[in-house]
């Protein structure tokens, strides 16, 4: 319930959350940038993309853009964050001014929720949308860039170049820590309606291994978790993890003990392990083809 009552807390604003709506842009910033530079961004954000502070292009055409820009945070030196631009038409969005929630404004709404909990994600530090006169919607996103970062699925073909023994060593730390966030989300509430390969962000630096989630667009906060939901999730991401990425069934099952080490979303627990996977590999054969990739309208990079 205090996780639930500061979720609208956060909705309607505080300290933590500068709301800049104008006439006719919504925009939402993260007090640390300051009531000036989010103004600022908000009238104009393709300066987000002028070339002083683009530092890489991962995309960059008429419809969309994607960049890893310098950003001053908190009054700080600038560091690097991951900014993104779609421009499409959204005839429902332009005729109502504060209608149905844009895949951007989800973002920042999951990514904050996810932070409360104790989960990582890239940190949202800022969206503004706003339709034209020509009737184009445009989204831009501003989040925080994850150090050394690679998604699982390129974290897992990178383990192919390693030794046998660091490989397992390896790809063991890593499951583990993806096992406990995993069932940490789903303890705390959180329905990732996309969780798979490509929305697992991986950051390795010697032996620490940190697990970040993406694709918050599919995120949705529930107060609790059904059996059914949670097999689901663990379907999609185990069909995003083919056996050529060095992931063997042992290192599946030894996963889902983890993640079932205590009595989860009721009926779930280590002693059912048998009859989850079970479970799993029956949803796992209904989902289709392409599944896995799907919400993606803000990659990471």
């Amino acid at each position: 319930q205090g996780l639930r009552k500061a979720d609208r807390k956060w909705i309607t604003g505080n300290r933590r959350l500068i709301i800049a709506d104008s006439a006719n842009r919504r925009c939402r910033g993260v007090a640390a940038l300051g009531l000036a530079r989010v103004t600022k961004l908000r009238d104009d954000p393709e300066m987000m993309f002028s070339p002083d502070a683009v530092r890489q292009w991962y995309e960059h055409s008429q419809t969309r853009k994607s960049a890893v820009v310098d950003v001053a945070v908190d009054g700080q030196a600038p560091k690097w964050c991951c900014a993104t631009a779609n421009r499409s038409i959204k005839p429902r969005l332009a005729n109502r001014r504060f209608g149905a929630r844009s895949p951007s404004w989800r973002i920042w709404e999951a990514g904050h929720a996810l932070l409360r909990r104790s989960l990582r994600c890239p940190q949202p530090l800022l969206f503004v949308e706003f339709t034209s006169d020509l009737g184009m919607h445009h989204q831009y996103l501003l989040t925080e860039a994850v150090p050394n970062a690679s998604r699982l699925s390129d974290f897992l073909a990178a383990c192919g170049s390693l030794s046998p023994t660091d490989r397992e060593r390896m790809l063991e730390r890593c499951l583990n820590r993806l096992a406990l966030d995993v069932r940490r989300m789903f303890v705390r509430g959180i329905d990732h309606r996309a969780l798979n390969a490509q929305n697992v962000l991986v950051s390795a630096t010697g032996d620490a291994c940190e697990i970040y989630f993406w694709g918050l667009e599919a995120v949705r906060v529930r107060l609790r978790l059904t059996p059914k939901q949670v097999m689901t999730s663990l379907a999609s991401l185990n069909v995003s993890v083919p056996a050529s990425l060095h992931v063997r069934l042992s290192h599946r099952l030894r996963f889902l003990r983890r993640l079932l080490q205590n009595r989860i979303c009721g009926t779930l627990s280590k002693t059912g392990w048998k009859n989850a996977w079970r479970e799993i590999a029956r949803e796992s054969a209904l989902l289709p083809a392409g599944e896995n990739e799907a919400c993606r309208a803000f990659p990471y990079c």
